[in-house]
């Protein structure tokens, strides 16, 4: 399990920097690069947003949302023309069918989280430099 928290390919963390890196500078064009504690307010704005985006994901994961996508599943079936020749999935089927894609999936969502917390770890130590 441990293993599955940090995800071993670059790529989730390079999209993370690079989402964090874009909120920062939206803070920053917002607030102005001349005021020193806007610098903080991004890095911290970003770092927060990205953490609890990655525990968004890790909830969805978990299969927080598995009875909307059964209902929209169904509700798209329901409105095919060729009804009666398809085979149905009874929701039990379909949350066992989704826990056996989830135990293969990696967690890349988490490198949202531990950059997030970079991102929120250095806004802490700037404005602690700036007192």
């Amino acid at each position: 399990m441990w293993s599955r928290l940090f995800p071993s390919t670059i790529a989730p963390y390079i999209r993370a920097v690079v989402i964090g890196i874009a909120l920062t500078l939206l803070v920053l064009f917002r607030d102005g690069f001349h005021v020193l504690m806007s610098y903080v307010n991004g890095l911290t704005t970003a770092g927060i947003l990205l953490i609890l985006v990655g525990l968004l994901l890790l909830v969805i994961h978990f299969g927080s949302l598995d009875t909307f996508s059964f209902a929209f599943k169904k509700a798209k079936e329901l409105r095919r023309k060729d009804v009666e020749g398809m085979p149905r999935q009874s929701y039990w089927e379909y949350l066992q069918a989704k826990q056996e894609q989830r135990r293969t999936e990696s967690w890349d969502f988490m490198a949202y989280v531990w950059v997030g917390a970079v991102f929120t770890a250095a806004g802490f130590i700037v404005e602690l430099w700036l007192r």
